[in-house]
């Protein structure tokens, strides 16, 4: 997963493939997938779960949605989810075509389905219950994947998918403080895998996004600010704070990228982000994307000048607060 000194990825090679399936519209990232799933499975997969599942998660991170208060974390929006499901049904779709080149074991349309489903609803537990409205969806990020698997376990309930609700809880495998040995000790290796993808597809929707290094600057250090991320608590009851800025946080996404991203990747998920490659048919952009996303970060942060950070993005259904 390195490139060789001296190359780099071209920035925008994502923005160029996702022209036709773009994250902010989840008409459009729905198409996608449906198109990915009939090229793989003909028609005989359940088109009209994954329709109920775009309409469920577009109704609640818009706030018409039984029980549930409207998105108000800007970094953790729906574009992220419909970024994360997009990255999750190309994965499935690389695994299945590794599987048929290599004559292994394919997951088969209901699993793959299932994984999107995990990856559509993984963050949805940021969204606030009718009766939490003094809160803000950021102070939940303790306890959101937990808040995700019940939402998912009472979709797949409703749809007649209850026997893959004990798939649920692989959404606690998106949290980066989860205890990934103790999480798949209980599942099989079919399942493991599917965590993997799911848990790589989070990573990888996140930094290869073009608007990756301003959503930190402009988005995720509000969150972490809110949510108690930007500081920890010393054994004698003492506090440390850990990004004083969003610029800070800036600083440290390298080392925080080559330190923990990499091994995360690699290693604790088991390098299933490769199955992208088998997608692609060659090179991922996602890493490509992910890559320069990273090396132009270097060059700001070597230069002290974050004015060249230049982009404004935008939360999508997302209600800031004032």
């Amino acid at each position: 997963m390195t490139h060789p000194d001296g190359v780099r990825p071209p920035r925008h090679a994502l923005h160029e493939l996702n022209a036709h399936a773009d994250p902010a519209c989840p008409d459009s990232v729905q198409a996608a997938i449906e198109a990915i799933f009939d090229r793989r499975f003909g028609r005989s997969w359940a088109q009209s779960v994954l329709a109920r599942a775009f309409d469920d998660v577009t109704r609640a991170y818009r706030g018409d949605f039984p029980g549930l208060l409207p998105c108000d974390t800007p970094y953790h929006d729906l574009r992220h989810t419909l970024d994360t499901a997009l990255v999750m049904a190309r994965l499935v779709d690389g695994h299945e075509e590794a599987m048929a080149r290599t004559k292994g074991h394919p997951l088969g349309a209901e699993l793959c389905l299932i994984g999107v489903l995990l990856a559509m609803f993984h963050d949805i537990g940021f969204l606030r219950h009718d009766n939490e409205s003094s809160l803000a969806g950021a102070q939940l990020v303790q306890i959101h994947e937990l808040r995700g698997v019940e939402f998912t376990t009472a979709f797949l309930r409703r749809n007649g998918l209850q026997r893959y609700q004990l798939l649920a809880p692989l959404i606690l495998s998106t949290a980066f403080r989860a205890n990934l040995d103790n999480l798949f000790s209980t599942h099989d290796d079919t399942e493991v895998k599917l965590a993997c993808m799911m848990a790589s597809a989070d990573v990888l929707s996140q930094l290869s996004d073009r608007f990756y290094l301003e959503r930190c600057r402009d988005f995720l250090y509000q969150e972490f600010v809110v949510g108690g991320l930007d500081r920890i608590r010393r054994s004698d009851g003492a506090e440390s704070i850990i990004y004083t800025s969003s610029e800070d946080l800036l600083r440290k996404t390298p080392w925080f990228f080559e330190s923990v991203i990499m091994k995360r990747l690699e290693h604790e998920l088991r390098g299933a982000y490769r199955y992208l490659d088998d997608h692609f048919g060659g090179q991922n952009p996602y890493v490509s994307s992910m890559f320069a996303n990273i090396n132009f970060l270097k060059e700001v942060v070597a230069s002290e000048d974050f004015s060249r950070l230049r982009r404004h993005p935008q939360p999508l259904y997302c209600v800031r607060a004032a």
